[in-house]
């Protein structure tokens, strides 16, 4: 798969599930749940778009058969997720 099909997809899915595209790293994308809005489950929709990540990844046939060997058994993507409470104060 390409950078650019793995890009656009991620978009997508990050999107459908309410989340905001922060920043791209290389080959990663940085997104971010919760703001400005309140999301109570916002930890349950960034699990979901990293799911779905995942899911379009295998669903999009590989570009050439030598290419299928990245994905293996399990997959060549991590997802990570992190939550908590962030308290923002002009300093006295």
């Amino acid at each position: 798969m390409c950078v650019s099909r793995f890009l656009a997809l991620s978009i997508a899915a990050i999107h459908a599930e309410g989340g905001t595209v922060d920043k791209f790293i290389g080959d990663a994308v940085m997104a971010i749940w919760n703001a400005p809005n309140d999301e109570p489950d916002h930890a349950s929709r960034a699990c979901r778009a990293a799911a779905a990540i995942r899911n379009a990844m295998h669903a999009i046939p590989p570009l050439a058969p030598q290419h299928d060997a990245v994905r293996g058994s399990g997959s060549a993507s991590t997802a990570g997720r992190h939550s908590s409470a962030i308290s923002a104060r002009p300093n006295a």
